[in-house]
């Protein structure tokens, strides 16, 4: 049941009158949410489906608009700030706005709202906006930071118009101008980032050459060219060339491996009780208690002598609860600090897919040569593992245990971080 009409109800001329600098970039928050996740999966549903861009675009602001007419009348009937016809854009804005701005302003914003889709949607504006949107449906799967970002901006207008207007032009000119806007081809896989004219991650990034260190150092300053590998390195035995003349077949295969969580049944879960000595008591589940040891010290700022990690029986790790696998428990521990009382914390399953690290991906090409009897003479690999954005992939154990268990007198193998 909607309210019936307040009587103190703004007027319109007392609304537009009232429009501030902030209302625009309201506007252009909601834009930015309804043009992301349901407009770019209709968009690519009608295409596959037959119809053009132009066509889908046209359909689809007649609805925003249609939508944006519908809310603005309820909304000023009744009073309420109504938001079911604005879908995302609407359901989004309308609550965080409630606690900053009167609902007249509210009102106002979403006036200035739908001329920027009518504006866009006249002058071709939105095809334009959804060719250089960056993945716009991950974009609305990410909306709570996207929110966020969106209320600071809005904030950021009404309080300190000079500064927001100069950062939102600079942002402008430096992401769409041509002659001044870089946009960097997307790097999807290591052969690509391992290519000599490949953008640069991390410019200060060193390559370590030892598998007993953690991938990847970082210069004081950059240096000459960069590089997109944390860590190279290679295991030898024996004389391999000599192996495979030796041999009577030699068999040439390269495999290939996507990111994939382990699945493990057991979620992360960590109990930690903060002792009166200062020291820390953790019961977690790990394949690395004195890893899982080290990092808690190392992130608390304590010894490794006030830490003890107490093991627990473990419902699957599969490599995901090994020595990359410290998660909960330096939370734990700090929550356990700050209350005076132990202190559990589980991760759902959710929260396991989303907050901890799956395996790499990864690209191996292997060459083994045997003799007529079986006997393997020479084995050569070349294992390439993909991080992600920072160092740390496990490419140092892949080398270590993919010929442990047979007796080749000439390997070599080489190990791309």
């Amino acid at each position: 049941m909607f309210e019936r009409p307040a009587p103190d109800r703004p007027r319109l001329a007392e609304t537009l009158l009232g429009l501030r600098p902030h209302h625009l970039a309201n506007a252009v928050v909601a834009f930015l949410f309804a043009s992301t996740g349901p407009v770019a999966l209709i968009l690519t549903i009608g295409i596959a489906g037959g119809l053009s861009t132009e066509t889908l675009s046209s359909w689809i602001f007649i609805g925003f608009v249609g939508g944006g007419a519908i809310t603005f009348v309820m909304s000023w009937i009744y009073k309420q700030p109504l938001a079911f016809a604005w879908t995302i854009s609407g359901t989004a804005i309308v609550g965080p706005a409630l606690l900053k701005y009167p609902f007249g302003e509210i009102v106002g914003a979403y006036m200035v709202t739908g001329a920027v889709m009518i504006l866009l949607g006249v002058s071709g504006g939105f095809k334009a906006i959804m060719r250089i949107t960056p993945q716009p449906i991950v974009m609305a799967m990410v909306a709570g930071v996207f929110l966020k970002f969106g209320i600071l901006a809005v904030d950021a207008f009404d309080k300190e118009l000079k500064i927001a207007a100069a950062a939102a032009v600079a942002f402008i000119v430096f992401s769409f101008w041509k002659p001044v806007a870089k946009v960097l081809p997307p790097v999807l896989n290591a052969h690509e980032a391992m290519k000599d004219d490949a953008p640069i991650l991390h410019e200060k990034l060193l390559t370590t050459s030892s598998p007993a260190f953690r991938a990847g150092g970082y210069r004081d300053e950059e240096a000459g060219e960069g590089t997109n590998v944390a860590s190279h390195f290679e295991f030898a035995l024996g004389d391999v060339e000599k192996g495979f003349q030796e041999a009577a077949v030699v068999v040439e295969r390269e495999f290939h491996t996507r990111p994939v969580h382990q699945g493990y049944i057991e979620p992360h879960s960590a109990t930690a009780r903060w002792n009166t000595d200062g020291s820390v008591t953790v019961w977690a589940s790990s394949q690395g208690h004195f890893a899982l040891r080290d990092h808690t010290a190392h992130m608390l700022g304590l010894p490794v002598s006030k830490v003890t990690i107490i093991p627990m029986e473990i419902g699957g790790g599969f490599g995901g609860k090994g020595m990359g696998g410290c998660y909960l428990e330096p939370m734990a521990a700090a929550l356990s600090r700050k209350t005076g009382q132990p202190v559990k914390l589980t991760m759902s399953r959710t929260e396991v897919f989303l907050g901890t690290g799956p395996t790499s991906a990864s690209h191996i090409k292997v060459r083994m040569g045997a003799t007529k009897d079986g006997r393997i003479t020479a084995a050569e690999g070349e294992l390439i593992y993909e991080a992600g954005a920072f160092p740390g992939s496990p490419v140092s154990s892949g080398c270590r245990t993919m010929l442990g268990p047979y007796d080749i007198p000439n390997v070599r193998q080489e190990g791309f971080d």
